[in-house]
């Protein structure tokens, strides 16, 4: 594509002028034109490999932030905390990412607003699954929150965004069933709280994921993200100043969970960034979703949480279902551009 861009101009100004030397540089672009693209076509494919790889490292670092927070929960913090540390590093990192940049950044008034709301959907979402761990096992909490695509296709339904398919309406429903023999043969030593934040969080995702689409089309995504994540820790900074609520870890363990969770937050978000700009976003959203496969055996290695086989089977319809709504809504999406 940067070949077509670059070489257009050249070909019109020489047709302007009709000349040898205007047919001669026509000519001449003309062969550049097909020598760059020939060149590019390796270069195609290595970017390919290259950016499904920085999508699941991006998929694998995010899969990894529950069990980190939990591990910063272990060591004497909290929620909050740690969703407070996560987004002050985030917008000062990127922040100054941003301002190094060359090219400026700026949002659009409408965008500017929706920082804003999308700020609010930040802060219930990561209070919510993070807080979700604290009260029950992090596999758990992770079926939960993963249910948000499915709040997706409703909300797109429910607000003529995109028409609810059979397809779509029988995912929601193996989902689901999976999701109660997940939670099922335990449900009644589940803390209702964890249930209920899990819930809460995977909600306000499906919320952000419905309605923030079209604020990140027409404004820079990165700019979006660290001003909605400089809301995030503005508003907990004001209210956990007053209410003494901060709760830094007093273990070493606990420090290496609070700094490994922002870490892989830093990590997961700038990968899932770089990767949609090598790669089609459809295979990206495939590739994500080996994320809560990633959450679920973390928990189990680290952690030592072990599901049921019931509890298993549970988890695996839910994925499941995720994946093929996910594969089968891209070759939809494939068919009909063509």
């Amino acid at each position: 594509m940067a070949a077509d861009y670059c070489t257009a101009p050249a070909a019109l100004s020489s047709l302007d002028r009709p000349t040898w030397a205007g047919l001669w540089d026509l000519r001449r672009n003309r062969r550049r034109h097909l020598s760059a693209s020939d060149s590019a076509l390796p270069q195609g494919r290595s970017q390919h490999w290259a950016g499904s790889g920085i999508a699941i490292l991006g998929a694998t670092t995010f899969g990894l932030v529950t069990t980190q927070s939990r591990l910063a929960y272990d060591g004497g913090s909290n929620t909050l905390t740690v969703v407070l540390v996560r987004a002050t590093t985030f917008a000062l990192l990127l922040g100054a990412f941003l301002f190094l940049r060359s090219r400026r950044a700026r949002l659009s008034r409408s965008g500017f607003i929706a920082t804003l709301w999308m700020a609010a959907l930040l802060m219930v979402m990561s209070a919510g699954y993070l807080g979700a761990v604290a009260y029950i096992p992090v596999s758990l909490a992770a079926l939960i929150f993963y249910t948000f695509p499915f709040y997706v296709a409703v909300l797109a339904s429910l607000t003529g965004r995109e028409p609810m398919t059979w397809t779509k309406a029988a995912a929601l429903v193996v989902a689901f069933a999976g999701l109660i023999l997940a939670l099922g043969p335990s449900f009644d030593e589940l803390n209702w709280r964890g249930i209920a934040c899990g819930v809460a969080g995977s909600l306000a995702m499906g919320t952000a994921v419905t309605f923030g689409g079209p604020v990140m089309r027409q404004n820079d995504a990165l700019v979006v993200n660290v001003c909605t994540n400089a809301w995030v820790a503005l508003g907990l900074s004001a209210y956990l100043a007053t209410t003494g609520g901060v709760a830094l870890p007093t273990t070493g363990l606990g420090w290496v969970g609070i700094i490994g969770a922002t870490l892989c937050y830093l990590v997961a978000f700038s990968a899932w960034l770089l990767s949609l700009r090598i790669v089609d976003p459809i295979r990206v959203a495939i590739l994500f979703n080996i994320e809560p496969v990633v959450t679920i055996t973390a928990a189990w290695i680290v952690l030592g949480e072990r599901l049921g086989p019931i509890q298993l089977l549970g988890g695996l319809l839910v994925i499941a279902a995720i994946v093929a709504m996910t594969v089968l809504g891209a070759r939809r999406g494939v068919g009909r551009t063509r």
